[in-house]
């Protein structure tokens, strides 16, 4: 039975971390309580010509933290790279803790 469920969702640049959702009590989720997804957010760059090519992107996690990003679309490199993180924390319902 699921006790709590937090939902967080924030937009990190490399050397941020991931955040740890806050639940209903005000206490932070662990690291165990966590599942995230990451997608590419915003890159700025100085284009050099039209990005009317097929691109990739990438970005690097350490632990939670991202480490580097990169993107490939034909034109200079980016000035700084942004991702969209969604973080849910899952806490177990814990029965000692109900009133009886």
């Amino acid at each position: 039975m699921v006790g709590e469920v937090a939902v967080q969702q924030v937009v990190i640049s490399v050397g941020d971390l991931v955040p740890l959702p806050t639940f209903a009590d005000g206490s932070q989720a662990s690291e165990s309580e966590i599942f995230w997804t990451a997608q590419l957010w915003r890159a700025s760059f100085d284009p050099v010509r039209k990005l009317d090519v097929i691109g990739d992107a990438s970005a690097t996690f350490s632990g939670r933290r991202l480490t580097a990003s990169s993107l490939s679309w034909g034109v200079s490199p980016p000035t700084d790279v942004q991702v969209l993180v969604n973080v849910v924390a899952i806490r177990p319902h814990d029965n000692r803790k109900v009133n009886r």
